[in-house]
């Protein structure tokens, strides 16, 4: 009986991957998407998305912590903190992949949304190593959160052509979307205070 339980544990193991992996594996898939844009832009799905803008951001978005981490002379990797940190651009890179931009009303102001809270879970990861008091780790990543989704909108509102030529419809995205992020800062604070922490569990 021991003989035939044996291998199925070992098998078991086999399929489990590392968290990393998965992780790596997630950045690759969102790259690939982008890049392959830049091969065939009308099969991507971002064609007409600030595609230039996109190739700038999304490198750094999924190598800063990794680059920062090696710099620093490695130890413990903040695990958490760039698993949050992947969310935003998934949903950016499956949003346009797949044309849910174009297909599902208000599509955009839900990405903005959830880019933000995972924003919010992202700095609440890197501040929660530092020990800080739960109330200051919980004001600090919501206003971080915040600081990156304006700043991302800001930007997209100078590299996007609109429609409107009286830029009424321009405006009318811009002030929804920064809506959207302060409602995300504000939901991903509330997650931050009522879990204590930001889970760092898988932090190594």
């Amino acid at each position: 009986m021991s003989l035939i339980a044996i291998p199925a544990v070992t098998a078991s193991r086999r399929l489990r991957l590392d968290p990393l992996a998965w992780l790596t594996a997630g950045k690759v898939t969102v790259g690939c998407l982008l890049a392959s844009s830049f091969v065939v832009p009308a099969a991507g799905g971002f064609h007409g998305q600030a595609l230039w803008l996109r190739g700038v951001v999304y490198p750094i978005g999924l190598t800063v912590l990794p680059l920062i981490w090696a710099a620093r002379g490695r130890g413990r990797y903040p695990m958490a903190a760039d698993a949050y940190l992947l969310v935003p651009f998934t949903f950016d890179a499956a949003g346009n992949s797949l044309g849910l931009y174009g297909r599902i009303d208000n599509f955009d102001n839900f990405s903005h949304l959830v880019g933000t809270i995972a924003l919010t879970g992202f700095a609440g990861a890197l501040l929660a190593t530092r020990g800080a008091d739960r109330l200051v780790t919980t004001l600090a990543a919501s206003g971080v959160a915040a600081l990156l989704g304006i700043g991302i909108e800001l930007t997209e509102c100078t590299a996007f052509t609109h429609p409107v030529a009286t830029g009424y419809g321009a405006y009318r995205d811009t002030i929804g979307d920064l809506g959207m992020d302060v409602a995300g800062a504000a939901l991903g604070a509330a997650a931050l205070w009522l879990t204590g922490r930001a889970a760092t569990a898988f932090d190594r």
